[in-house]
């Protein structure tokens, strides 16, 4: 994206925020039905936008947020004003993606899902848990350098993965001979 694209975006997303706002000021929202909510939400959000020579049509679709709040909404869990801060705020929030200081987070969490279970027959007659009174040595099958080879196989493919319209991928390792 070049700087002038992203000026772009950023200067619809605020005309956009700025449209919600103003609609949202004056709009009464009523429950009812979660949908209808939705429905009003996508209908009042589409404008016109103009930039430099281009004109362009910007139209807001409701996502998994708006499907709760409409929910919290409609169940009066969450007043109307309380729903358009919330969707306002949504025009305005940068999501960010989660940071787990994990290695092998999948894999370290089906152990851990092992070690606690009812019949857990690898910790023989100790309590679960000792898990996180420390002391304890857990060694498992995973090899770290494959793991992060296979990591790193499937980043360096996402890109013709996606081509193809997968949105998920997996990787197996087979090795008989060590």
């Amino acid at each position: 994206m070049t700087g002038e694209e992203v000026l772009l975006v950023d200067d619809a997303q605020k005309q956009l925020y700025v449209k919600a706002a103003s609609i949202f000021t004056d709009k009464d929202i009523k429950a009812g039905d979660a949908n209808a909510v939705l429905e009003d939400l996508r209908d009042s959000l589409k404008f016109d936008y103009s930039y430099g020579s281009g004109s362009y049509t910007v139209e807001y679709i409701p996502g998994r947020k708006d499907e709760v709040l409409a929910r919290m909404f409609d169940t009066k869990v969450i007043t109307a004003v309380e729903l358009k801060q919330a969707v306002l705020q949504g025009f305005t929030y940068e999501f960010k993606r989660a940071r787990i200081g994990l290695t092998a987070p999948h894999f370290v969490f089906r152990v851990k899902e092992l070690l606690e279970s009812a019949d857990n027959k690898y910790l023989g007659n100790l309590d679960s848990d000792i898990l996180y009174q420390g002391g304890l040595t857990i060694t498992t099958s995973l090899d770290l350098e494959i793991q992060k080879m296979a990591e790193k196989a499937v980043r360096d493919n996402i890109k013709s993965i996606n081509g193809y319209g997968a949105g998920n991928t997996a990787l197996i390792h087979m090795d008989s001979i060590k």
